[in-house]
This record gives structure tokens, sequence and C-alpha cells, in this order.
């Protein structure tokens, strides 16, 4: 039998500009959609800058969402993000043991403003800091059976008071340990709740 030809297989490379999310990344829940004129793209979501940008919540609030963000990752997966903000009185280098303690207190911390919020608040908190779902993808979870316009309306409003909410809880702790007080967190704001 004849050795059959083989023929060399062209390996073609996308361009540098070709190189975005592949289309299965783009479906998942933290994409949304934006219209250009004409045309509809899909970009990355971006739910807390996306209520500052639009002037529905406060500098304040702008920060204790990446603050809270912040603990919230370093507490749940050991992970610090690195940041720009100044070096934490506790720092970045520990032992074993130390590492653990610092880490408790973070939780600690990212545990009482999520307090602060109530239950529905710490799960919009992590919906849009953490996992940064489009307000769409969250109006589908929190609000299945609602309309799209109104539940899409009434997720930005209850995603701007949970992150006013925040702001506050900080402040009041801020205010709290400048006046070397102790208080508690639930009573900075009321129970969070949507009628």
């Amino acid at each position: 039998m004849p050795a059959t030809p083989t023929r060399k297989r062209r390996v073609e490379f996308q361009s540098r500009d070709d190189m975005g999310p592949t289309v299965e990344r783009m479906s998942k829940p933290d994409y949304e959609d934006v219209r250009l004129s004409k045309q509809i793209l899909r970009r990355k979501s971006d739910p807390v800058g996306d209520l500052y940008r639009g002037s529905d919540i406060s500098n304040e609030a702008y920060s204790a969402a990446y603050r809270w963000r912040r603990d919230f990752i370093r507490w749940r997966y050991d992970y610090l993000e690195p940041s720009n903000l100044p070096r934490e009185a506790d720092g970045y280098t520990h032992d074993v043991i130390s590492w653990s303690m610092v880490r408790g207190l973070t939780g600690a911390r990212a545990l009482d403003a999520a307090d602060a919020c109530g239950e529905r608040g710490y799960a919009l908190l992590v919906m849009m800091t953490f996992d940064e779902y489009s307000f769409s993808s969250i109006a589908r979870v929190i609000l299945p059976a609602t309309e799209r316009t109104t539940a899409l309306r009434a997720i930005k409003r209850d995603c701007a008071r949970v992150l006013e909410a925040l702001a506050e809880f900080y402040r009041e702790r801020d205010r709290a340990k400048k006046n070397d007080l102790r208080i508690p967190a639930h009573s900075v704001s009321e129970e969070y709740t949507i009628a």
C-alpha cells in the first residue's frame, strides 16, 4: 500500500485585537448587553461603577463597596487583593497564626457590615461586588416573577440603598473607632427590608 501524502497543517494565530473573551465566557451572567448606535455589544458588567457613574450612590458608598469586597475576599478565600490603599496597621506579612487571626478579624468586620445590611442586602452585596453580576442577572435571580423593567428598576434602587447603608455602617464604625467606643453592628441602621 503506497504511503498517503500528508499535508502540513497551517496554524493561524488570532491578532492581538481579536483576543477578547470567548462566546462561552460572554454568555455568563456577569456580562451585559450594551447598545451602541445600531450595534449590541456584550461587555463585562460593573454594577457598582454603573451606580456611581449614574450618580445613584455617593463617593463614600462607592469606596465602601470595594472596602467590603476586599474584606470579603480576604476572609472567604484567604487571599489579599492588592490595592493602592495605604498599608494597613496589621501589615501584609504574617506567619500562619497571625495571618489566621487577621483573617478572622477581617471576617468579623465583613460579617458585621453584612449584618448591618440584612440578609437580602448581603446577597446583593455579594452579587454586586464579588460576582459582578449585571443588574438584569441580579433581577432574574432575586425577582424572577416580576416584569423585566420593573424588576431592573427595583434592583438598582435596592442596590443603591444597600451601598448607602454600607457606607453609613463604615462611617459609624470609623467614628466609634476614632472615639474609641465599641458599638454593636445592629445599632447603626435598621434591618434592610424591601416592602
